[in-house]
């Protein structure tokens, strides 16, 4: 699972951007689709271990495009649910290189 792509900040735009679309198309084949339960195994081991998970991750959009990535945080209950997902709302100006905005539904249903 891809962490945070902080060669957002230190790559120029358009004078990179070979090297940009490489590690966005990475970045998008990484990226976690809650809807395709990427999270199986995440949510298993909450649920063998009755522990609560917060995570952040680059979630990807399964849905429409299946190319739309959001800076998303989920919670998983120690039952293994998904309690809540959550895209970021603004993403900061470099970040819309890499992340839609969120749309502020918080919902749980059709992830697990």
């Amino acid at each position: 699972m891809p962490g945070y792509p902080a060669w957002i900040w230190r790559l120029r735009p358009g004078g990179d951007w070979d090297t940009s679309e490489q590690l966005h198309a990475r970045l998008l084949a990484k990226a976690v689709n809650p809807e395709a339960d990427d999270l199986a195994p995440i949510r298993a081991a909450a649920r063998e271990h009755e522990v609560t998970v917060v995570l952040g991750l680059n979630e990807r959009d399964g849905s429409f495009s299946r190319t739309t990535l959001y800076n998303t945080v989920v919670i998983i209950g120690a039952d293994g649910t998904v309690i809540n997902r959550h895209r970021k709302l603004m993403p900061t100006n470099p970040e819309r290189m890499v992340w839609d905005f969120g749309d502020a539904t918080g919902e749980s249903q059709n992830l697990t």
